[in-house]
């Protein structure tokens, strides 16, 4: 459409179910309440809510669209509602009750039938469907961060350039010379690239050549040069380039070789590329400012009278420029054009770069295979695959082209590559006036997940051409805002078309906002400035302001950088508020957790001295360095547990030291003989409780050890080997918990955490840090529109000589902008969450200004001109104390040495259900509760090689002919009974809290351990524990009712005991249940409550 429709009648034009459409949402405009709107008018008119798929990009945003749905839904049979909003939900809810009603849907009690789920969930069902095509085994699961996967591809790759005979080891042997030898550092890269390989596989397995590569260049700084040309004021064209001749001319007769006297016959068109880059370096300094001192070399005459003409005629084509900052900005960045094409050894270098990564891509495969686990890249990809080319579809494109009719895409700004070719091949069969619809919404200036691979260039090509893959899309903007009060909205329409005249003019750019919520008292958005000691007392005594007047409010400090909180949360704390921070604090930063980590190593590896020294300085222990140098400088080889035992070592330490390592070492030997006989999470734990470690440490500190006994609780769930390797790359990613107490936490987290959330309160604090650039990749590559489509550009990272590489540091420069882009992108979606007011802190700038890429300098031009108040705050000496260099306990207060340890010397082993019944019994139950447990996770119909997938897994378990038929059999029909009874689909619901599957739970009970391994256990909706053990055998012969009340006699102790092992963790009601999947029978009952005993193991 040539005009965008007002935003209230394009909100009634987004219902028409016959059109397709792109929405521009503005932050605020109602976006999820629109795409339930149409979601709620498409399900009146089709025949089956599977013809409508919903996509969104996070779990959280597919449920919150999920709710909406059925709370709207349970509006049919309500009164009539005054509200209009809820009387137009209501009217579209009683349309989908009518066709409801007549196709026998039954929404409300199935609504697993609605398709609304996350673009990895999309991909991973399709792949699941046809697993043959992409040789990913259907036992395969997905892991969110498969860096380890990553470490080992890399690792065998670069173990090829040991081997003379190795097709692949000469382009390795290459790069790693290049690198001067610095394996480590080349793994690192590799395994950066591993994890973004979707962006360049297709290249290293069709690689380009030389000569394409260069064409490709041409056309893409032509392209630029012919924007630059064209986007040129034409008021500024004529001096501008009469000045350069003028320039060039003066240059030209001191000087005719130097390069600025080809500026001489400088016109300013599209193809006088070399002029604009030399125009560029005349107005310019290398930083991109005016020069503040012209001479001979840029031109200026020698007679007096034409030297000031000279320099007067500058300064106003730099006063012009001033008022056009983006094609200033432009003109800049051609002295990034790259002069050259690809050297020899830049080419070469970059052919063995594209080997070194084909060879990481296949080694990658092999590692996944063998460890039956992929990451959600590979998933992505093998999804094209099953879908085929949009041209050539495959038999599942087809049936998916027929049984998809519409299709709703939120977020769409974050696209990535790979995903817009999933829609594309999702949609590639469609056309227009085939009945089908399109409809995606976004926001452009909430486009902040670039670390994602997100383009949004995606989004905006799409909008302006009004149609994707060949479908018509009637373009929409919203721009009204139900968040924010009238004075906050007012002020962002101030400042906000300031800020972004400096973003580049290819970006997306903000619009007005219209403000539809009115004042409230504190409405405000204020700006503190000060110096650097006082910013922090400043925001504390906002916060407190803030919770005197109004103590139920929300209030969020949000940051760009976790840096940026490592001085206020303390300050915060000390202040006595309380903090609820989201993702903030890195795991592995804390001493605590780093403590454990070495005691988990040492317990698990004899080996690790590093982890052993560590076990000995830490606070249970605290040996100090002299000691420490004692025990291990004589010996460097042997293992330092056999030196902790030898007596003629332990005597060359002090007297304290001695006394405090015979305290721990009888603790250290009854836990060494205990591995293997508990999980990694009981030794661990039940160790350093018995080296007292939570008294080393302040209550409130303790979350951080049970987050990190759940990741090892979960590495073990997962199969997966307990290597230091493994350890610390789960650590890694992972952060502490900070959880509050009360709804009146303020919350801390990052921006990009706060996206799609809203408080009343919002606090951006450290305006004036920028945060970290990022690395240098191996291999940069971008994709350039241009007259003949879209090139690809790509260039090799330079080496450590640091010769030039100007292919590369102009695509990094594109890169830079492009990240620079989205910096302002990130202050509009920090700047829109406020409901009421919104305060912003910072450092005043020196005189030169704020620092470059921090937020306060995207807002200065706008601020700078504001009479800003600056409060004074009195400054105050921090009353923390400074810390102790060795924290350890008091040899009093360590544990005394046991004769035994009784809690590790007696373990009892599970109750398992299949402890009675035949080899093959057993096998069938342990696949079938796998199969269960992998229902619970991820709630949708099984797919059609359920069949292969059982058969896989009986495999696995030494089950081979005759037997496997029947146990396949056996196993899919009591998976197929559980999922087709109304009962078993309750059990194996998602909608529970706290629900867990194969759940272990350990209790000491008469100083010995007792683990045990529930079934399935949640939390319904009336707030009742539900500890439900399955039956999974059949029932041959005799009475089917009096069975299972047998079973219930027989199983009532073991479950009882359960749930009192519940009952010493929390106070509620408590429900125990025996489930019949083969007999869709059910047992249940309210246990007794009794003292904690081991449970019956008959």
């Amino acid at each position: 459409m040539s005009e965008l429709l007002t935003d209230t009648s394009a909100r009634a034009a987004a219902l028409d179910p016959t059109r397709s459409f792109i929405v521009e949402a503005a932050a605020g405009s109602g976006k999820t309440a629109l795409l339930t709107q149409r979601l709620l008018v498409l399900l009146a008119r089709v025949k089956a809510p599977e013809e409508i798929v919903a996509i969104t990009f996070t779990r959280k945003a597919a449920a919150e669209m999920r709710g909406r749905v059925l709370a709207a839904l349970a509006l049919a049979d309500a009164p009539d509602d005054p509200d209009p909003l809820r009387a137009l939900l209501q009217g579209l809810a009683r349309a989908v009750a009518h066709n409801d009603h007549k196709f026998g849907w039954q929404l409300v009690a199935n609504p697993s039938r609605l398709r609304i789920e996350t673009i990895d969930a999309l991909t991973l069902s399709l792949v699941r469907r046809l697993p043959l095509l992409t040789d990913l085994p259907i036992s395969t699961q997905a892991r969110k961060d498969a860096t380890e996967l990553y470490r080992r591809a890399a690792r065998r790759t670069l173990l090829e350039a040991e081997s003379p005979t190795s097709h692949w080891g000469s382009a390795v042997a290459l790069l790693l010379g290049e690198l001067d030898n610095d394996w480590r550092r080349l793994e690192g890269l590799l395994v950066d690239m591993l994890a973004r390989r979707d962006q360049w596989l297709a290249v290293v397995i069709n690689p380009p050549t030389r000569a394409a590569l260069g064409a490709a260049l041409d056309r893409a700084i032509s392209a630029e040069a012919s924007a630059l040309s064209s986007d040129c004021p034409a008021a500024l064209k004529s001096p501008l380039c009469d000045f350069a001749r003028w320039a060039g001319r003066t240059v030209g007769s001191r000087a005719p070789n130097s390069p600025r006297a080809g500026l001489k016959n400088f016109h300013g068109n599209a193809d006088e590329i070399d002029g604009w880059v030399l125009l560029a370096e005349l107005l310019f300094t290398q930083a991109g400012k005016p020069r503040k001192k012209l001479d001979k070399r840029c031109g200026v005459p020698t007679e007096a009278t034409d030297a000031a003409r000279f320099k007067a005629c500058y300064a106003e084509l730099m006063e012009a420029l001033a008022d056009i900052p983006r094609w200033a900005s432009a003109l800049h960045a051609t002295v990034q054009w790259p002069r050259t094409v690809y050297t020899e050894r830049e080419f070469a270098r970059l052919h063995a770069l594209l080997q070194t990564l084909h060879l990481a891509a296949a080694n990658w495969r092999v590692v996944s295979a063998e460890q039956s686990e992929t990451d959600f890249a590979e998933i992505a990809l093998a999804a094209l695959t099953v879908l085929g080319e949009p041209d050539n579809p495959t038999d599942l494109g087809l049936a998916l082209d027929y049984q998809i009719a519409h299709l709703l895409v939120d977020e769409f700004q974050d696209t990535s590559r790979t995903q817009y070719a999933l829609l594309e091949r999702l949609t590639a069969g469609w056309t227009q006036g085939d009945g089908r619809t399109l409809f995606m919404v976004g926001d452009p200036l909430q486009s902040i997940y670039r670390f994602r691979d997100a383009d949004v260039g995606l989004f905006t090509r799409t909008v302006n051409a009004a149609e994707f893959g060949g479908i018509a899309l009637t373009r929409l903007r919203l721009n009204s805002n139900f968040r924010t009060c009238t004075r906050v909205i007012n002020w962002l329409n101030g400042v906000l078309p300031v800020v972004f005249s400096g973003c580049a003019a290819e970006a997306p750019q903000f619009h007005a906002i219209a403000p539809t919520q009115a004042n409230r008292p504190g409405s405000e958005v204020a700006v503190h400035l000060g110096d650097g000691p006082s910013q922090h007392p400043r925001l504390v005594a906002t916060i407190e302001a803030l919770r005197a007047r109004e103590p139920a409010a929300t209030i969020a400090i949000l940051v760009r950088g976790r840096a940026h909180l490592r001085e206020l949360i303390p300050a915060l704390l000390e202040a006595g508020i309380e903090v609820a921070a989201t993702d903030i604090e890195p795991l592995h930063q804390i001493p605590l957790v780093n403590d454990l980590m070495a005691l988990t190593r040492a317990l698990y590896a004899l080996t690790d001295r590093v982890a052993w020294l560590a076990v000995l300085r830490a606070p249970w222990c605290g040996l100090d360095l002299a000691d420490l140098e004692a025990l291990v400088a004589s010996d460097k080889d042997t293992v330092l547990w056999e030196l902790i035992m030898d007596p003629a070592n332990r005597s060359r330490l002090s007297e304290s030291g001695a006394a405090r390592l015979c305290k721990v070492v009888n603790q250290f030997k009854v836990a060494l003989a205990a591995r293997g006989r508990l999980s990694y999470t009981n030794l661990v734990a039940r160790t350093w409780h018995a080296l007292r470690g939570p008294a080393c440490v302040d209550s409130s500190t303790l979350r951080h050890a049970d987050r990190f006994l759940e990741l090892l609780t979960q590495l073990e769930a997962d199969g997966r080997e307990l290597t230091a390797t493994v350890l610390a790359t789960e650590v890694q990613g992972h952060y502490a918990p900070m959880f509050a107490s009360s709804d009146a936490a303020v919350q801390i987290m990052t921006i990009h955490h706060a996206k799609g959330l809203e408080f009343d309160y919002v606090l951006l604090p450290e305006l004036q840090r920028r945060v970290r650039r990022e690395p240098r990749r191996l291999l940069l590559g971008q994709a350039v529109r241009t007259r003949s489509g879209e090139d690809l550009l790509l260039a090799p990272m330079p080496t450590l000589a640091k010769a030039p590489a100007p292919i590369y540091d102009y695509l990094r420069t594109r890169e830079q902008n492009d990240l620079s882009a989205e910096t302002y992108r990130l202050l509009y979606v920090a700047m829109t969450r406020a409901r009421v007011a919104l305060h912003l802190f910072a450092v005043t700038p020196p005189v030169h200004g704020p620092v470059e890429g921090s937020f306060l300098q995207l807002l200065w031009p706008a601020l700078g001109s504001m009479p800003i108040p600056v409060a004074e705050i009195p400054r105050t000496p921090s009353s923390r104390a400074p810390r102790a260099v060795l924290q350890r306990l008091t040899l009093q207060a360590m544990p005394e040495p046991p004769s035994a340890s009784p809690w590790l010397t007696a373990v009892v082993s599970p109750p398992v259900e299949f402890k009675w019944a035949s080899p093959l019994a057993k096998q069938i139950g342990t696949v079938t509760h796998a199969m269960l447990q992998r229902y619970t996770q991820e709630f949708s119909p099984p797919s059609a090689d359920l069949d292969r997938e059982v058969r896989l897994r009986l495999r696995a378990l030494g089950v081979i002919s005759p037997e496997l038929d029947r146990a396949v059999q056996e196993v899919i029909t009591t998976v197929m009974a559980t999922l087709d009874s109304e009962r078993g689909r309750w059990i194996l619901s998602p909608a529970h809290t706290h629900a867990h599957s194969e759940y272990r739970l350990t209790a000491v009970i008469d100083q010995r351990a007792v683990e045990v391994v529930i079934d399935r256990t949640f939390i319904d909706a009336t707030g009742v524990r539900w500890i439900i053990d399955y039956k999974t055998g059949s029932h041959l012969g005799g009475d089917r009712e009096t069975f299972m009340d047998s079973e219930v006699m027989r199983y009532r102790f073991q479950l009882e005991t359960y749930a009192n092992y519940f009952r010493a963790l929390e106070m509620r009601e408590i429900h125990v249940a025996l489930y019949f999947p083969r007999l869709d029978g059910w047992r249940e009952w309210v246990p007794q409550e009794g003292p904690l005993m081991p449970p019956n193991m008959e």
